[in-house]
């Protein structure tokens, strides 16, 4: 599993002190241009993409998790 978070619409320093504060391990990218949210036509955030290792999305998940299961439940039902 790997994670990377893409940012839109927060300034930078408040997602580089949130980064530092939660000891975040995964990239962010910060998308101050919202190219991301344009590519992907992405109309209500937060939204997960879950990526195969080809790079095909295999799911779209809209809204947060409540915890690390919802995620596990996914992940199984993809393999």
């Amino acid at each position: 599993l790997q994670i990377l978070a893409i940012n839109a619409g927060d300034y930078e320093l408040y997602i580089r002190n949130i980064i530092q504060e939660e000891n975040w391990t995964f990239p962010v990218y910060i998308d101050s241009s919202w190219s991301a949210i344009k590519e992907y036509e992405i109309s209500r955030i937060p939204r997960t993409f879950f990526v195969d290792t080809t790079g095909m999305i295999r799911k779209v998940g809209l809204g947060s998790f409540d915890n690390a299961d919802q995620i596990k439940e996914i992940l199984n039902s993809l393999q």
